[in-house]
């Protein structure tokens, strides 16, 4: 084995000897005695049987099989060996004392194999460490924790959740009582300290063979190195970091939310991927809301609304009924314009809302008839390509467009709806006046609403266009693009403007001349 230093970052590696670099590895130094146990009889690779003697080192037994430096200490070395010692050095590799018959008290098979060690990350004193002895037909879960250097040690059976042997235990970095555990039967997780373990399934192979857990150290990512299964990331541990015993009782809680960089959107990746290829993609660029649920909701809706400061909503988004830890995004986006009745071209509106600019929002969780809330805070990055000032100006396009499609949808439905009356007036008896008078005030709704819209389809890549297209396109290219509006969408935005008005102002001159006259 290899092992990076966490307190030194000194290179160490592990034969029946452990040796030390401090300069990446140009200059090695032995810093200890045989740790192993050396016993001959583990020795004898080539009587292995077979055919051929065994050249892929599987038989050389009596070896440094993983090593640990404390996080809290660079002195203080751990040593486990795959014929079960346990060697500790508190003085940088002077002096070593082996713990091995201290673990076997707990009832660990002697002579098992040490397969991993985690200092305490809180107290120096503090060791886990779990053992593998399926290679002698035991498939047994075995973790181990010490709280005095080794000199005594407790099983961490936690009931009966664990399933195969054990290949690497971690301790949180910020939580003391988290402790992760990966086995030949999947992934584990306890929130006391190993009274109690539950398998984590949420998106992990139950069954994958987990061989070795690290916790990024800005993201909080836990990362999943499995025997066969890739790599596997488990998005920022936060939300089980805050999982206490009064967290995982309480019937629902929403976590609260870290402020939150308005970053542009990560573009990138190109190309099909190769036949039979897969990738688990990156995470969202955008933190996840996450809320739990003591038990699945069987009753009731659930889901989340997104406040402005003046309590206006913003965005409605369903949530998962699941038991356990649910995530959701916001895009920090507000909803898209309504659409027109009647619609026969795909609108490119209905699918872009405007971002939203910096500032506090509120996250409003409702589970049946209770309510939950946190604040949300979305912070303009200086570092980004895009600065306030474009922010605002940017914003406050998309809001002007919004405004005129709502608008524009509100006309046209409006002139839909008195299409419709006219129709049944026209099918009922009246004088001839009358009725003529309604049919050509239902001639030139018509023609309006014909002019603001395309109501006939002749295909969804076909060249038509009325207002409501030539506003969707200038409103979709403003909200998406990430910058202040150009000049030319300026000028069309102040085009289009007048040319509303104008359809406005048209609608009101025929209802004024019809309108009273018909109904």
């Amino acid at each position: 084995p290899i092992h990076v230093g966490a307190q030194s970052k000194a290179l160490y590696v592990g034969a029946q000897y452990l040796y030390k670099s401090v300069d990446e590895g140009r200059n090695w130094q032995r810093i200890s005695p045989d740790l192993t146990t050396n016993n001959k009889a583990k020795q004898n690779q080539e009587e292995s049987g077979g055919l051929s003697a065994d050249n892929t080192s599987a038989e050389n037994h009596c070896t440094i099989f993983t090593i640990t430096e404390s996080p809290l200490d660079a002195n203080l070395i751990w040593v486990g060996t795959d014929d079960g010692n346990l060697q500790v050095t508190t003085d940088g590799g002077k002096t070593w004392t082996n713990v091995a018959a201290n673990y076997a008290s707990t009832g660990i098979p002697p002579q098992t194999w040490v397969s991993s060690i985690a200092p305490g990350k809180f107290d120096k004193q503090t060791v886990y460490a779990t053992f593998d002895n399926h290679m002698y037909g035991d498939n047994k879960t075995y973790v181990a924790k010490s709280t005095d250097l080794g000199k005594t040690w407790k099983m961490l059976e936690g009931g009966d959740a664990l399933e195969g042997f054990a290949h690497k235990i971690l301790q949180d970095t910020e939580n003391s009582d988290l402790l992760f555990l990966g086995t030949e039967r999947g992934l584990y997780a306890s929130l006391d300290d190993g009274k109690e373990w539950f398998r984590m399934k949420n998106n992990v192979p139950w069954y994958g063979l987990v061989r070795d857990l690290a916790i990024h150290p800005k993201t909080n990512d836990l990362v999943i190195a499995t025997h066969g299964r890739g790599i596997i990331v488990v998005d920022d541990i936060t939300p089980i970091r805050n999982m206490t015993a009064k967290t995982a009782g309480t019937d629902v809680v929403l976590f609260p939310l870290k402020p939150v960089k308005m970053v542009s959107a990560p573009f990138g990746g190109s190309g099909f991927p190769t036949a039979g290829g897969w990738n688990g993609g990156n995470p969202p660029a955008i933190p996840a809301i996450r809320y739990y649920l003591k038990n699945r909701v069987m009753s009731g809706d659930v889901k989340v609304d997104i406040l402005d400061k003046e309590g206006k909503l913003l965005q409605s988004i369903v949530g998962s009924k699941r038991k356990g830890i649910n995530l959701l995004y916001w895009n920090q986006r507000s909803m898209a314009p309504k659409t027109p009745q009647g619609t026969v071209k795909l609108d490119f509106s209905a699918f872009a809302a405007p971002m939203m600019m910096p500032g506090t929002y509120t996250v409003k969780l409702t589970v049946g008839d209770k309510e939950f809330t946190q604040p949300y805070t979305l912070e303009h990055d200086p570092k980004g390509f895009m600065t306030l000032e474009d922010r605002q100006k940017q914003y406050e396009a998309s809001m002007q467009l919004f405004g005129m499609s709502e608008e524009v949808a509100g006309m046209a439905d409006s002139i839909l709806a008195v299409q419709k009356l006219l129709d049944e007036k026209l099918q009922k008896e009246g004088s001839k006046k009358s009725r003529q008078m309604a049919k050509e005030y239902l001639e030139k709704a018509m023609a309006l609403r014909g002019r603001l819209m395309v109501l006939e389809s002749k295909g969804q890549f076909a060249d038509q266009e009325r207002f409501k297209e030539e506003l969707s396109s200038l409103y979709a290219g403003v909200v998406y693009n990430e910058q202040a509006p150009s000049n030319t969408q300026n000028q069309k935005i102040e085009l289009m403007s007048n040319r509303l008005n104008a359809f406005k102002k048209d609608w009101a001159t025929l209802q004024t001349q019809y309108h009273s006259k018909v109904f």
